[in-house]
């Protein structure tokens, strides 16, 4: 189970294509409170994110075409974008563990939390 665990994370860690946001690299943003509390790690995709959340990983997938046409202000004459969420139990593995990214990025976000503005 480590080794699959393993695998995946450095699968998505090298991963370079047209499904990665900004660089073409895979980027995961560390949770610092931006986002549920049970995620550790989130990894944008054109299509959708990835979370990593423990002993689990959620995958969401929207449609790619109809995302990028928002993105670039273009209307959709339909409204509905289809997805699909798949959560993988990572059974038996080890939940004592201890969050530790690598090659840190001088990318970085900002985040509006909460509905105080003054806090912005």
């Amino acid at each position: 189970m480590k080794k699959l665990l393993l695998f995946i994370i450095l699968f998505l860690l090298f991963l370079k294509t047209p499904f990665t946001q900004h660089t073409g690299v895979a980027q995961f943003i560390e949770n610092k409170g931006q986002l549920n509390e049970n995620v550790d790690y989130k990894l944008t995709l054109n299509s959708g994110e990835i979370f990593f959340e423990g002993n689990s990983i959620t995958y969401n997938f929207y449609e790619k075409g109809k995302i990028s046409a928002l993105k670039h202000g273009r209307s959709l004459t339909d409204s509905t974008i289809n997805g699909h969420s798949y959560r993988v139990n990572l059974v038996g593995s080890n939940l004592d563990y201890k969050k530790k990214g690598l090659l840190k990025s001088t990318h970085y976000y900002n985040y509006f939390k909460g509905e105080d503005n003054q806090k912005w």
